[in-house]
């Protein structure tokens, strides 16, 4: 009785209620649209189970394209869930056919992913927050005549296993980061990445390698 009453009274002082509280109305809350995303995009949106999503993120699939998420699932959509993250929803966007693939394990914050072709995130892979990954430019870059009326056709973005992406990072078509790899905060990157290595920089460049 005296170990149930010290645990309880050490609960009230060591933990934010409102944050606690506000972690279980999320948690619900994200239970609920995945259950929603499963009826109205049930052959385009797949996940697997013991998912943890804090409240609702922004989900398109426009066209034929597909969102395939593996078990173990981690999304951050809710500022005070997060500490970092300015842009508090992740957005999954597929466009044309697009595919997003992630496989198990996989964490996201306050992240934007569009795929026009296909963007395949490896398992055990970490995305902190602000992060943009994007598989095509939007328009055409040698149309010197009018940009705005023109489409681009998408290269796909490849992320291994275990890569850790920091936070307010871009990551362009074309690329393949490599199993095990960082990427600096605030790194664009633009051009493949080596496995076990760390990449930072406007564009990114190969700092070292990860012994």
């Amino acid at each position: 009785m005296r170990y149930l009453i010290k645990k309880i009274y050490n609960f009230f002082v060591n933990v934010d209620l409102f944050f606690y509280f506000h972690e279980i109305f999320t948690r619900f809350h994200g239970i609920f649209f995945i259950f929603i995303l499963k009826i109205f995009y049930s052959n385009s949106f797949k996940i697997g189970k013991n998912y943890k999503i804090w409240s609702s993120f922004n989900i398109l699939v426009d066209g034929r394209g597909k969102i395939s998420i593996g078990d173990n699932f981690h999304a951050v959509n809710s500022a005070k869930r997060s500490y970092l993250t300015l842009f508090t929803k992740c957005k999954l966007t597929s466009i044309h056919g697009g595919q997003i693939i992630i496989g198990n394990n996989v964490g996201i914050n306050g992240t934007v992913i569009v795929s026009k072709k296909q963007i395949k995130i490896g398992d055990n892979t970490i995305i902190a927050p602000n992060t943009f990954i994007i598989d095509h430019d939007g328009h055409e870059i040698n149309n010197l005549v009018s940009r705005i009326s023109t489409k681009d056709d998408g290269r796909e973005i490849h992320i291994g296993k275990n890569v850790w992406i920091g936070l307010n990072s871009i990551i362009l078509k074309g690329v393949k980061i490599g199993d095990n790899s960082i990427i600096g905060a605030g790194s664009v990157v633009t051009s493949s990445c080596d496995s076990n290595s760390i990449y930072a920089g406007n564009p990114a460049r190969k700092i070292k390698n990860i012994e």
